[in-house]
């Protein structure tokens, strides 16, 4: 049964959980507990454990804390409050001048306060209980483990691909290290996944024999080719082929795929697009006209038929050798790390886990029980197997437990958080509670809401998510007020149809629907200039002022959707910046970076100093680059600048040197004049200081900062927060932000023109799924006749509804 959580009076005591549905105050919640904790229970900051998933987090609930226990010491000292809560725990007190002792005490030594992310937390456990943990007290931190991945992908790529394999197999399954690379690393953040193997793996007779048939079908066409070649091309300039397919200068282009398909020697799988026009029973005639025979066009359907029959046997094979490679890396990386005494992120993880199930456990409970006395864990929604895991054995009883979240806002299963482990939690409390109040969202808004979902069977696809209805505080709240608009609070829009015309792509779709919200806000913010689109302050002394672009925000799904509502919004001179997870290394302006810095390092190498100059930061066109190289005094000029840079680099270090750099070669005027100038002068810069810090955190010369640079570029490699894209200016623009980034955030317009895009199609390389028993599988069986294909969209389909309700 779940009831309303009262902050004043559900009880502190045994396991509880409270869904906290967007908007209703989780964090005011959270810092609720830990006043009454303090004065109820009388337990010391230290004997409270708070728990949350991001550094910035723990710095926000400790700073609440801080605030709530200093409002809470200010109301005992004035009798009461203005704040209801606060107001009914001083009258509630029996001894007045006890709270104000231990509120004293609590926020004397907050700073003592056990506020940690969860990795912060099994770090701090392996730490105090290292005896019993078995955990080595010189193990190294290591916050990057894609160098020993790699180490480990080399190895099974050596083993079981390289030597083993047939170079046409390996060809067609495209089984290149970067691409296994981020299969793999995507693969490892799901530690406990069950691996499900495809079921029909072809035999290494299948493969050898597949093989020569396919050799054979080769050489026979590329003696043909060489034979043919004049008369194939003369049949397809001729006048009997269907001129759509083979016209225009298409007979030609086919003719130059099968030159570079036959140069291949066979290697050129999978065959090319347009492969099957050569074959006697793809070749298109126009009406009037025979089927041209040709003996090539016979080889062509054989050699077609050859390699189909060797794709599905490679297909097969690379999806064994996959499941192969995860089940390797997990055993590799796990000795490898032992040997180098070495721990990642998720190692700490699952060496409390392994604790807790080791010899040792029980004192190794005992010991962290005592320690704390409560714990309150928030964001729980994004919680795992292996953490749900270690809150189960360490705080199944004598502790106060309150796991905090909403089921509804759990989108981030891409980071291995699981849905599914929230659940099991769920199951397995003492109490569950609601919070029904929304804080944040005007209560016309929140009306609308309620409506879509409570008038949806399963509106969140499972059974256990349900949506309970919240009501709207007595709080204030800003609404969008447009002379001769409808006041709706929620709007939802479709494309017009005459029911004639079809739009024939979704990308054609997608460009309607972006030209459709930016006139929109266009049209709204000509309004506001003249004086009739405001925002409404709803409160005891209503107020109103101009819509501006900052009010509004415009959320999407991915970043190359963000990059095209910015150039449409820039083309109608409306200034809105990107707020993205975009990781800035990913950036256009990351290799040209890399270009300048190359030819930066090798001044006497004039091909790099070329690729340099030919960069949006230096500005060189081709023609710019050629006149310099035939005026011989400019050209050494370049080439005196470039080493003048590379002395001052070994000289005085990177800062300075770029410092120059960019005052010298005019690059931020240059750049704040092209369309995203703005946006690209915040990456330049943004990357600068980042090859500042690790060249002096690491200490690296020249070629060893470059290394790195090269290293944070590789898309496999473990990405911080702190590189993600920054944004480029002030808070007047509106912004353009992606739903996952969004979350927790308040805008007063908010345009979500994606929602539809959010598909229910499995593309990924292996299906992930869980099965009755609630464990996470990744199978590689990808055959669609497979059951657990329907599953795996399910889940998929369930999380893209919760991203719309996060949106």
């Amino acid at each position: 049964m779940v009831t309303e959580f009262n902050a004043l009076s559900s009880p502190l005591e045994g396991r509880n959980l409270i869904e906290a549905s967007a908007g209703t105050g989780k964090t005011y919640t959270i810092s609720a507990l830990f006043l009454r904790l303090v004065l109820e229970q009388e337990l010391g900051v230290d004997q409270i454990l708070v728990v949350t998933f991001t550094v910035s987090a723990t710095q926000e609930l400790k700073a609440r804390i801080r605030t709530v226990l200093n409002k809470a010491l200010s109301a005992f000292s004035l009798g009461g409050s203005d704040d209801v809560f606060l107001d009914g725990i001083v009258k509630r007190s029996g001894n007045k001048q006890r709270s104000m002792e231990l509120l004293r005490d609590a926020i004397n030594t907050l700073d003592e306060a056990n506020v940690y992310t969860i990795h912060g937390f099994c770090k701090r456990v392996l730490m105090d209980n290292a005896f019993e943990s078995k955990a080595l007290f010189d193990t190294e931190m290591i916050t990057d483990q894609s160098e020993l991945v790699k180490e480990v992908l080399s190895d099974f790529w050596r083993r079981e691909i390289a030597t083993k394999l047939p170079e046409e197999v390996v060809a067609y399954i495209g089984l290149k290290p970067d691409e296994l690379l981020r299969f793999l690393t995507k693969a490892l953040a799901y530690q406990d996944a069950n691996v499900v193997m495809p079921s029909a793996l072809p035999s290494a007779s299948e493969v050898d024999r597949t093989v020569a048939e396919y050799r054979d079908a080769f050489k026979e066409l590329k003696e043909g080719w060489l034979a043919y070649r004049g008369e194939i091309a003369d049949i397809f300039h001729g006048p009997g082929l269907y001129k759509n397919i083979y016209g225009d200068g298409k007979a030609d282009k086919f003719i130059r795929c099968m030159d570079e398909y036959v140069a291949s020697d066979g290697m050129g799988l999978p065959l090319f697009k347009d492969f099957k026009k050569f074959t006697t029973s793809g070749i298109k005639c126009t009406k009037g006209y025979n089927v041209p025979k040709h003996e090539f066009f016979d080889l062509c359907e054989r050699l077609y038929e050859k390699a189909c029959i060797l794709s599905d046997v490679a297909d097969r094979y690379a999806l064994y050798l996959k499941g192969e490679l995860i089940l390797f890396a997990r055993k590799e990386l796990k000795q490898r790390k032992q040997r180098l005494n070495v721990q990642y992120f998720d190692d700490l993880l699952s060496s409390v886990r392994d604790a807790l199930d080791g010899k040792g456990k029980a004192d190794l409970i005992q010991s962290i029980r005592s320690k704390y006395r409560a714990v309150l864990v928030d964001e729980f929604q994004d919680t795992d197997p292996v953490q749900y895991a270690i809150f189960s054995r360490l705080f199944e009883r004598d502790t106060i437990l309150f796991l905090i979240g909403d089921p509804k806002q759990a989108i981030y299963s891409f980071r291995g958080a699981d849905i599914f482990s929230y659940i099991k939690a769920s199951k397995n409390v003492d109490n569950k509670y609601t919070l029904s109040r929304n804080w944040r969202s005007s209560p016309g808004l929140i009306d609308a809401v309620n409506t879509i979902f409570i008038n949806a069977d399963n509106p969140f696809v499972y059974d256990d998510i349900p949506y309970t209805p919240v009501q709207a505080a007595e709080a204030e709240s800003e609404t969008l007020d447009v002379v001769g608009d409808s006041d709706s609070p929620l709007r939802l829009c479709f494309l017009e149809h005459d029911g004639q015309h079809v739009i024939p792509t979704r990308e054609m779709a997608e460009r309607l629907v972006v030209d459709a919200v930016v006139s929109e806000i266009s049209r709204l913010l000509n309004l506001s200039a003249r004086q009739k689109a405001h925002i409404v302050c709803r409160s005891s002394e209503p107020d109103s002022r101009p819509l501006k672009p900052g009010d509004i925000a415009v959320l999407v799904s991915t970043h190359a959707q963000a990059r095209e509502v910015r150039d449409r919004l820039k083309d109608l001179g409306i200034h809105s910046v990107i707020h993205s997870d975009l990781n800035v290394f990913d950036s256009h302006e990351a290799s040209e970076m890399a270009r300048v810095l190359a030819g930066i390092e090798n001044p006497g190498n004039e091909s790099l100093v070329k690729a340099a100059l030919a960069t949006d930061i230096m500005g060189f066109k081709n023609q710019d680059i050629e006149k310099f190289m035939e005026a011989e005094k400019d050209w050494e000029d370049v080439l005196i600048r470039f080493q003048d840079y590379h002395e001052s680099w070994l000289s005085h270090g990177f800062f300075r040197m770029f410092r120059t750099f960019l005052s010298r070669e005019g690059v931020p005027v240059r750049l704040l004049s092209l369309k995203d100038g703005e946006r690209r002068l915040t990456n330049v810069l943004h990357l600068a200081e980042l090859l500042h810090r690790a060249s002096i955190e690491k200490k690296l010369g020249m070629g060893g900062l470059l290394k790195w640079f090269y290293s944070e570029m590789d898309p496999s490699t473990t990405r911080l927060d702190e590189n993600q894209l920054r944004l480029e200016s002030d808070e007047d623009a509106l912004k353009v932000v992606t739903i996952h980034k969004s979350k927790g955030l308040e805008y007063q317009v908010v345009f979500c023109p994606f929602l539809w895009r959010l598909s229910v199609s499995v593309k990924e390389k292996a299906l992930m799924f869980h099965d009755k028993d609630m464990v996470l599988n990744i199978d590689l069986d990808l055959d669609k006749s497979n059951p657990n294909r329907k599953i795996a969209e399910r889940e998929i389909l369930a999380e893209n509804i919760r991203l719309m309700y996060v949106a």
